[in-house]
């Protein structure tokens, strides 16, 4: 099983389309049931276009094909003069319907980070992992994928990153566990499946230093 992260692109739109036809994702992942194919074609497409510099989603390959999206959200990052061509870069992705909070997600920057002539800084920002093929949930693809993601992140120089799961999503909190987060309090209560339900907040801190898992 190889599972990989890439860059989102065009046709990527139309496999959203076919999880968004899914009534027992939508629940899962949080997605609003029954949207129209067009809606969900829309959306994507300005996601894919990729407008918003502070959010990063990366789609999830397993062997090959896209299997979901993992997303690092609420980033700050502004264009920068590159350094002298001898600097060798230590680098190497609001919240929308249906981003997924139950199924992973937030983290810190260190204050500056420059990577290709970009420069990164912020506090905090969400760290989120969606599996759209429900036959590969409880197969270990959104860990591999948080793995993956965890790597990413702390190559782009973040230090720490939290997460936020819906109390009864048992398969997020498995997750979040064997990702080396831990609980760290509570965030406000939020609907989920129907209901208002506590949400538990996580944290991990990252970097070379220190293992993730």
């Amino acid at each position: 099983m190889t599972v990989t992260l890439r860059s989102l692109r065009a046709g990527d739109e139309e496999v959203a389309v076919r999880w968004a036809a899914d009534p027992v994702f939508c629940r899962a992942a949080d997605w609003t049931p029954g949207l129209a194919p067009r809606v969900v074609r829309r959306h994507w497409a300005a996601i894919i276009a990729g407008g918003d510099p502070a959010f990063l989603r990366l789609g999830v390959e397993l062997d090959g094909r896209l299997v979901g999206f993992v997303d690092l959200a609420g980033l700050i990052r502004t264009p920068v003069e590159r350094f002298a061509k001898s600097f060798n870069p230590s680098g190497a992705s609001g919240r929308e319907t249906g981003s997924g909070r139950g199924v992973g997600n937030p983290v810190w920057f260190r204050d500056v980070n420059e990577t290709n002539g970009i420069r990164m800084s912020g506090t905090s920002a969400e760290f989120g992992i969606v599996i759209g093929e429900r036959a590969l949930w409880g197969r270990g693809v959104a860990r591999r994928a948080g793995e993956a993601l965890i790597a990413h992140a702390a190559g782009l120089g973040l230090a720490r990153l939290t997460a936020l799961v819906h109390a009864p999503n048992a398969r997020s909190h498995a997750l979040m566990r064997r990702l080396g987060f831990v609980e760290a309090g509570h965030a406000e209560p939020q609907a989920y499946m129907g209901e208002v339900v506590p949400v538990i907040r996580y944290e991990q801190a990252i970097g070379t230093d220190q293992p993730h898992s």
